[in-house]
């Protein structure tokens, strides 16, 4: 086998969790919440004479509000956690 030239430090972590977090929110989290958007924007449309059909269509727009917010805001809660933590370092690059 090969061996490896570069040995992996402990600040890697943070550049997986970068990466990690720079995936679920370009791949995973703006498309689903799209989705989610149209279907809720969907249910409220058809959901006329329906109203809990409406309610559904509501509660899954306001769902994907909310974790829209709580993606976007997720790199806020781990910057203030960290410096909580003692830690001033950078341990986020933002080139997407």
């Amino acid at each position: 086998g090969k061996t490896l030239t570069c040995r992996c430090e402990l600040y890697h972590i943070f550049f997986l969790v970068m990466n990690v977090y720079k995936f679920v929110v370009t791949i995973i989290a703006v498309p689903l919440a799209g989705l989610l958007v149209l279907i809720g924007g969907a249910l409220i449309i058809l959901g006329g004479g329906y109203p809990k059909l409406l309610d559904t269509g509501k509660r899954i727009l306001w769902g994907a509000v909310w974790g829209i917010i709580l993606i976007f805001s997720s790199w806020l809660i781990i910057n203030v956690f960290l410096l909580a933590l003692g830690y001033n370092g950078v341990w986020y690059v933002f080139t997407f």
